[in-house]
């Protein structure tokens, strides 16, 4: 139905083209989104009449459910897009939640696309709390819902690429261009997808402005032939008198403005992209006092995240997987991957046949690896925490030192209960488990009375045991240690040392009446004595916030976010340390990158790469280089890169010399049979053009922006392809001379100098970057 529909659309679309029809892709979008719209509205309007804001979140609810098959429902993709057009149609936030889930659903198949933003709704996220409860099942691979942000991470939901086709079936509009066919019979339109995210933003979708504004920023997101729309008046379509360059500053200050009312809204990647401009001055003045601000409201927003999937433990419990993050394609597609992700499915296999067996030691093993969502495991921590009771029944004292941690904390659907969790890190303490040990010392700080025997409030005692939980590897017992020493600095010192201050002004007192001193003698020597205890304190204080930052430090530049995050904020308000804008945003920076919904993203983005689908790789990776993710910038330039070098062979074009070219596709210190092996990547790896309707010289000067940035980010890879761009006149840097004038004459001299390499940035330590030399 939906390949047959769109044969005739397309076909209406060349006819009114051929015409002098010059609607523009947008317009044309809006105007089948908006009958979409009304059909669905007149559907609703004549059943139940769709009136409140609560009705639209249960609509979207309900179109969860039966895509995602959550509780007892049954999968179904025709009733849940019916559903999700419904909410679409209704009112409140939450039509404007199903409007950007839509437009993605019209990019990606159901089961690859970003997470529906639901945290905002509030009934909404009850009532899918309540249906996405704890499956009681005996089989690992049965999962329970996981944390609203990791709503769609390792669910192997219904593929939304068939039940597209009922769209088009009901109301008989023609679709606008730009239509691809995926796997599965997918069919992906970007138009229908950019025009329901105009809707969306309209209803003020902090979301979709984000989206909008990577539209607005990158023309290598959705790649969309704009020249189609010169007539159009939509408020994203330049008028067509304007200079291409005013036109790009137009499309800058518009992408400005849909991110900074994106930000307000709350959204993570508008944030995170307004930080990244700002850092670097991209169509805004730099100013590292306004970048730092923007990735300190990001990072606050992905550490409370971080903290609501922890319940009461107040460390770093679980973190969402980014094991595909940082990946380069570059040294993926050339074999060069580590060697843990060629046998995950097998490692996976062996501990489940091994848990069959009855070997309770490979339980505790298969439990962590869904507890982090590692080798290819979706991240579900209910059955993480059936697996370690299951080891821990039958004596593995690791496996119950986490189900104490897991009891503790309120997660995986525990009931908190401090004496159970004590019981077992007892246990755990005559191994030397870690995790046993820095439980008690939790436990120490607060006391347990209802635990058997009951655990005193100790201070002291606190300390040493995360001190021992330390030395056995915990790093969130650095962080827990370093926590202790930051709220002893800012309490009073007679809380900490038990000197009250009005006794010992009485003591003065007393000694006054019986020297007989005058008022003013004796007022000085309160006075002096007063000075004295200032600055016995502020030399505790000082102490205590030193030796906080060297935990946090260390425990920072081992990857524990928390501690990164800490850090930060200590830098930029001078907090034991002098203030560094630079040091404390680039902490923030690096915590934000770790938040679910953009690093999602970059997960999404390398699954689909691997299925070959190259032009939804390119969309992902563009998104999330606008946030400025240097892998994410770095695979984005690459994938152009090639694609240009495809689209410009097909044409008859020549970019460069062979060299330099060769050496454009691959890293520093590859031999000939890499370049060879790398060189043919597009030509025989990947399916399809990831330019769009890009031409070859707009593809390239995309991939050259994309390498600036990350060169700005003192990429060394980056900033020498740079210099390659510059010294073979590609991209911004061509000629006007045609191939064989080009051939003739000298290559012109790079128009301006690589960045320096290896810089060192304030901050480095922690962050793991390089030192001065």
């Amino acid at each position: 139905m939906w390949g047959r529909h769109h044969g005739a659309e397309l076909l209406v679309l060349v006819l009114a083209a051929g015409h002098g029809c010059n609607a523009g892709p947008l317009e044309s979008g809006l105007a089948w989104v908006d009958t979409k719209l009304d059909h669905y509205r007149s559907k609703v309007a004549q059943g139940s009449g769709l009136v409140t804001d609560e009705e639209t979140e249960q609509l979207l609810v309900e179109a969860e459910s039966w895509r995602l098959g959550h509780g007892n429902y049954t999968a179904d993709g025709k009733r849940a897009l019916q559903l999700y057009w419904s909410a679409a149609s209704g009112r409140g936030p939450a039509a404007a939640v199903a409007l950007y889930q839509l437009a993605w659903l019209h990019l990606l198949p159901g089961d690859l696309a970003p997470p529906a933003p639901l945290s905002a709704l509030s009934t909404a996220t009850k009532a899918l709390h309540e249906r996405t409860h704890i499956r009681e099942t005996i089989s690992p691979h049965a999962s329970a819902a996981p944390e609203p942000s990791l709503l769609f991470q390792g669910l192997n939901a219904v593929g939304l690429g068939w039940l597209a086709g009922h769209i088009e079936g009901e109301v008989p509009l023609p679709m606008p261009v730009t239509v691809k066919v995926d796997r599965s019979g997918f069919q992906r339109n970007v138009s229908a997808a950019l025009a329901l995210w105009h809707r969306s933003a309209e209803l003020g979708n902090p979301e979709s402005q984000s989206v909008l504004a990577t539209h607005l920023a990158a023309d290598s997101f959705l790649a969309v032939d704009e020249g189609a729309a010169s007539g159009s008046t939509a408020p994203d379509a330049a008028p067509s008198s304007m200079p291409p360059q005013k036109a790009q500053g137009d499309r800058s200050v518009r992408s400005i403005l849909h991110s900074h009312f994106g930000a307000l809204g709350g959204s993570i990647a508008a944030q995170m992209a307004l930080g990244h401009r700002y850092q670097n001055g991209y169509g805004v003045v730099a100013s590292c006092d306004t970048a730092v601000q923007y990735y300190e409201l990001a990072a606050n927003q992905a550490i409370s995240s971080f903290r609501g999937m922890a319940g009461r433990y107040p460390g770093q419990l679980v973190l969402p997987p980014s094991d595909h993050a940082r990946v380069l394609l570059v040294d993926h597609s050339t074999g060069r991957r580590p060697a843990r992700g060629l046998n995950d499915e097998q490692v996976v296999q062996y501990f489940e046949a091994a848990v069959l067996a009855g070997d309770h030691a490979a339980s505790s093993q298969l439990a962590a690896l869904y507890f982090h969502g590692s080798r290819g495991l979706p991240q579900d921590l209910a059955v993480a925490a059936r697996l370690y009771r299951t080891a821990a029944d039958h004596g593995d004292v690791m496996a119950g030192a986490m189900l104490g941690l897991l009891t503790f904390s309120g997660a995986a659907g525990f009931e908190p209960d401090d004496a159970v969790s004590a019981a077992l890190w007892r246990r755990g303490e005559k191994a030397n488990d870690a995790t046993s040990l820095l439980g008690l010392g939790m436990l120490h700080l607060v006391g347990c009375p209802s635990a058997q025997p009951p655990v005193p409030r100790n201070r002291d005692k606190a300390l040493q045991y995360m001190e021992r939980a330390a030395k056995r590897g915990s790093l969130d017992a650095l962080f827990q240690r370093a926590m202790v020493h930051i709220a002893g600095a800012h309490s009073p010192e007679e809380e900490v040392e038990g000197a009250p201050e009005e006794e010992e002004d009485e003591e003065d007192m007393v000694e006054v009446e019986v020297r007989g001193e005058g008022d003013a003698k004796a007022q000085r020597r309160r006075v002096r004595r007063r000075q004295g205890r200032e600055k016995k304190d502020k030399a505790r204080k000082n102490n205590e916030l030193q030796l906080a930052l060297q935990l946090l430090m260390k425990a920072a530049q081992q990857g524990h976010i928390l501690a990164l995050h800490q850090v930060g904020r200590m830098y930029l308000v001078g907090d034991g340390v002098p203030k560094s804008c630079s040091s404390a945003l680039h902490a923030f920076k690096s915590v934000a990158e770790r938040a679910a919904a953009p690093v999602g993203v970059m997960n999404t983005a390398l699954k689909v790469f691997d299925e070959g689908d190259v032009e939804a790789a390119r969309l992902l990776y563009v998104h999330a280089a606008e946030l400025g993710y240097e892998a994410a910038q770095l695979n984005s330039a690459w994938i152009l890169e090639y694609q240009a070098k495809a689209a410009s062979s097909a044409a008859g074009t020549v970019l460069g010399s062979v060299a330099g070219l060769a050496s454009s596709l691959i890293s520093l210190g590859n031999d000939t049979e890499e370049q060879q092996e790398v060189a043919s990547v597009g030509a025989t790896d990947v399916k399809g053009s990831a330019c769009g309707a890009l031409g070859a010289r707009a593809c390239e000067t995309q991939a050259l922006r994309f390498w600036k940035q990350a060169a700005r980010q003192h990429n060394p890879f980056a900033a020498i392809k740079v210099g390659d761009y510059a010294f073979f006149g590609k991209g911004d840097f061509a000629r006007d001379e045609g191939p064989a004038e080009a051939a003739d004459k000298e290559p012109a001299a790079p128009e301006a100098s690589p960045p320096r390499l290896l810089e060192w940035l304030p901050g480095a330590p922690f962050l793991g970057g390089p030192g001065p030399a």
